[in-house]
């Protein structure tokens, strides 16, 4: 190789090397961009996964009021009369559905129960209302309960001064937010039209508690009670759950 060519490949290789550090990041550039992508990521990686465990939540009520649905024109079929709330046990809805665990009742058994309602005991206390700023009273979820193969809770009330109802929690007992009207949701039983039927709660105008609140402020107790029907027919209401 002549000098000339030589001196040729060392400049071109010179020139090179300068134009490369030219392109590259330094240290600085490539920390502050990773401090910018990891604001960003802050402020919008909480908001993705709201979003996605709310639709999960939509889902899950629309499939298991599918099943409920399933299960009552199933009894009716088997029987030749629709499913009252005065012929309503959990021994009875069971039947219906694909059951992975009896809970037991919840009051009587509140020792072994899935969700026990033991007033003496506030370690029990799993659900609260809609806007989270109260507990619920568990007085009427204890006639019954029952886990469904997909995880989903279901709970009964049958006897005492609560609304006769079949309540469900979409996503279990041990997944959040176990909020009244966010992922357990009421059913309630018509004792007024013929037939006998079970409205989702807030459906009907003359009975089942349709007093009760569903909004952002409310302190009462069985705040988010009757959304429920919100719930199955408003496209946007699991984009608007309060925190």
């Amino acid at each position: 190789m002549s000098e000339a060519h030589r001196k040729f490949l060392v400049s071109y290789c010179l020139s090179n090397l300068v134009s490369s550090k030219k392109a590259a990041f330094t240290l600085a550039e490539v920390l502050i961009t990773l401090g910018i992508i990891g604001i960003v990521a802050a402020m919008t990686i909480p908001t993705l996964i709201t979003n996605h465990r709310n639709k999960q939540l939509q889902v899950g009520l629309k499939k298991a009021y599918s099943e409920l649905q399933q299960a009552l024109l199933m009894y009716q079929a088997e029987n030749g009369f629709p499913l009252s709330r005065f012929d309503a046990d959990k021994e009875t809805l069971m039947k219906y559905f694909k059951v992975a665990q009896d809970c037991g009742l919840g009051y009587s058994d509140r020792n072994t129960a899935c969700v026990p309602n033991d007033p003496n005991r506030p370690d029990t206390r799993i659900y609260k209302n809609f806007n989270g700023t109260n507990y619920v009273n568990m007085e009427c979820f204890d006639d019954g309960q029952f886990v469904l193969a997909d995880g989903a809770l279901i709970m009964i009330n049958t006897v005492g001064a609560c609304p006769k109802s079949i309540n469900i929690d979409v996503n279990g007992y041990k997944k959040g937010p176990n909020r009244l009207g966010q992922d357990l949701f009421v059913f309630l039983w018509n004792v007024v039209d013929n037939p006998v039927e079970v409205y989702p709660a807030g459906a009907h105008p003359d009975w089942g508690w349709n007093d009760s609140p569903c909004n952002k402020t409310s302190k009462d107790s069985f705040n988010g009670l009757t959304c429920t029907v919100k719930a199955l027919n408003d496209k946007d209401f699991f984009n608007n759950l309060p925190k």
